[in-house]
């Protein structure tokens, strides 16, 4: 039987529907304003993003390829392309692009309403006026050397925390190889320029110039003949506190001014002078670092001397192998056992642990120095107190430097120089 559809009915359902079309009425009213706000954003972003092309090029007029540009105070980046050609998009109204090249001079550009700039950079002069110290210990553009001269700065020598500065120039000069030496902080460090040049001398160390003299480095220990006492050389008393620049000579045209001398190359090295200041000028620098044995190569540690599982007896007493116990270790299994060593002595038989022998590497450096001077002398006295230990047992370095360099005009143009230094 259908269902009798009533008036109290009717008036319920329509009732309904229309706190439902007020329901979305309200709705439509709170949406309508975020609609329109959301469609305005999007249009001025759209409008604010610029798409900017252009050329860079140098002051010939030709294209610079691999220019960097970039939209500043963002990470929108862009490269030229071979012709010099770029495009990048920046999402201000008003971008200001950075153009930056190696060798070349950066510059800021705000382009105009075209969205099209042309660029020029022009050539860094601070990269074209490098200069080194020749041969002739003069002071030389690079542009105007025939020849090849590599120069590693003062500073850079003193942040290795070597003792010995040949040690401090290894990966800092292309073709220079150095051999650090063994035998600790004293020991002497070999040093090649471009290979050996003698298959019979045995001395292959180039030649060192401080300031016009002449040092003839020699080296000791690690023979063909198992003479391996390093008994270090001249250089481990230089001081790299008091240097200022270091320049390799390679090959013959740059060290021909020393002859057969500088057959194996020349290292000029300049000390730090004194300049014209107001009142006296005063640094301190105090270098500390700690070298520690990390690892050694897998040693087995369940076997002790000798070659036979059980022990030889002497009235009761286990002793080691005398034979060859100092040379094998396949002896008997370790367990603590009390033994009697090669050389007479009670031991408990035991492993040991081979990197309890080495101790804990120290560099502590410390340098003191003062200059001042005026338009016509110049002066700078340093001290440096260096205690270095290696990381083996009773072998350390010692070291106290007196560096005093001092220089007058005179009225007739001549120049007296005074270099002194004191080391023990």
């Amino acid at each position: 039987m259908p269902a009798c559809v009533t008036p109290q009915k009717i008036n319920k359902s329509f009732r309904t529907n229309q706190s439902k079309l007020k329901a979305m009425k309200r709705v439509i009213v709170y949406l309508l304003p975020l609609l329109f706000l959301s469609l305005w954003s999007q249009v001025a972003t759209a409008q604010a993003r610029r798409t900017i092309t252009g050329v860079v090029k140098d002051s010939s007029g030709n294209g610079l390829p691999g220019v960097t540009v970039n939209v500043k105070g963002t990470k929108t980046t862009s490269v030229s392309d071979a012709q010099g050609n770029f495009k990048i998009a920046a999402s201000t109204s008003s971008p200001v692009l950075v153009f930056s090249s190696v060798g070349f001079t950066s510059k800021e550009v705000t382009p105009d309403n075209t969205n099209s700039v042309a660029v020029t950079l022009s050539v860094s002069t601070s990269q074209l006026n490098e200069v080194v110290v020749t041969g002739f210990g003069t002071r030389t553009n690079t542009r105007k050397i025939a020849y090849a001269v590599q120069e590693v700065k003062g500073e850079d020598i003193t942040k290795t925390n070597s003792s010995n500065l040949v040690n401090a120039l290894q990966g800092k000069v292309a073709g220079v190889m150095v051999n650090q030496g063994v035998g600790g902080p004293q020991s002497s460090s070999r040093i090649r320029i471009r290979g050996n040049t003698s298959i019979s001398s045995t001395n292959t160390q180039p030649l060192f110039v401080v300031d016009g003299v002449l040092i003839r480095p020699g080296v000791t220990g690690a023979d063909s003949w198992g003479n391996n006492q390093d008994f270090g050389n001249v250089m481990k008393d230089l001081n790299p506190d008091d240097y200022a620049s270091f320049s390799v000579l390679k090959g013959s045209a740059a060290t021909a001014l020393y002859g057969s001398e500088g057959q194996n190359g020349v290292i000029l090295i300049t000390t730090k002078k004194g300049t014209a200041r107001k009142g006296l000028g005063v640094s301190v620098t105090h270098t500390e670092s700690f070298d520690q044995a990390y690892k050694l190569y897998d040693l087995q540690n369940e076997y002790g001397s000798g070659v036979d599982p059980t022990f030889q007896q002497v009235n009761g007493v286990n002793i080691i192998d005398p034979n060859l116990g100092q040379y094998f270790s396949f002896g008997p299994k370790f367990n603590n056992q009390t033994v009697k060593d090669i050389d007479g002595h009670m031991m408990v038989y035991k492993p040991n642990d081979p990197l309890s022998f080495y101790q804990t590497g120290k560099y502590i450096n410390t340098n003191v120095a003062m200059e001042g001077g005026n338009d016509r002398s110049t002066f700078r006295f340093s001290y440096s107190n260096l205690n270095n230990n290696s990381v083996m047992p009773n072998n350390k370095m010692q070291r106290n430097s007196f560096n005093l360099r001092a220089t007058q005009k005179f009225q007739f143009g001549t120049k007296f120089h005074l270099f002194r230094q004191l080391i023990f």
